[in-house]
């Protein structure tokens, strides 16, 4: 997607477009649907989401940073709200990274024996360049990369959770995880819309926004292609 060099639409537009441009159709997804249940290929995945230096046990920071250097209040609360149910309202049991490790455990049956650090690369890339967007660059540039993370994190929960439901060998405890983002979700990705409606309609920071925008999206698709290459070559 390229940005318009002079005028640009509203933040709002972020979430349509990408909504119009569903992760449902990426390769991975898309053959992960048509064949038996995989449950090495979700295994491989949430290793990837769980990894040292990845998205699962960064987020958390990611977006602590982002409350402390925006420059709004209003816009301030609603990360902080999803601040604080990524971190279990309080309750450990509940904090979204202990939720996801339960979740590899359900799929340690299903674990490949032997692996290299290769397997893992997609989930530690992905850390990367999600640390940089949103610790060095542009606050307004992590924002940007927020409000585009929730709309695909949506899509990806959602495609995830058909091949769950897909099969009845996990015990059910230990599927938290999935299941409440599956539901957290969608009032996230209705926030997000209330946080874009807060950026200015033009100027510095709405470049900022569609900059930090494109960049997470592109990123989160170049994790996705690199799962893919992981588990199906």
């Amino acid at each position: 997607m390229q940005i318009l060099e002079r005028t640009l639409p509203p933040a709002e537009e972020i979430v349509r477009l990408y909504e119009q441009q569903t992760l449902a159709e990426h390769p991975i997804f898309q053959r992960l649907k048509q064949e038996p249940v995989n449950l090495t290929a979700i295994w491989i995945f949430t290793m990837n989401m769980n990894v040292e230096g990845g998205v699962s046990k960064n987020f958390v920071r990611w977006l602590a940073n982002l409350a402390a250097r925006i420059d709004d209040n209003y816009m301030r609360s609603i990360i902080a709200k999803q601040l604080n149910e990524e971190l279990g309202e309080g309750d450990f049991s509940r904090i979204h990274s202990v939720m996801l490790q339960r979740m590899v455990d359900g799929l340690e049956p299903w674990r490949l024996a032997d692996y290299t650090e290769e397997l893992l690369a997609p989930g530690r890339e992905f850390g990367q360049r999600g640390e940089k967007l949103f610790f060095i660059q542009d606050p307004y540039e992590g924002l940007g990369g927020f409000i585009a993370s929730e709309v695909s994190a949506l899509q990806i929960d959602q495609c995830l959770g058909q091949e769950i439901r897909r099969q009845n060998a996990i015990a059910s405890e230990k599927l938290t995880w999935i299941t409440l983002h599956e539901e957290l979700e969608v009032d996230h990705v209705g926030e997000v819309v209330e946080l874009a409606r807060l950026v200015p309609t033009s100027g510095e920071k709405l470049e900022a926004v569609w900059r930090g925008a494109q960049e997470m999206r592109d990123a989160i698709i170049a994790f996705l292609d690199g799962l893919y290459r992981v588990s199906f070559s």
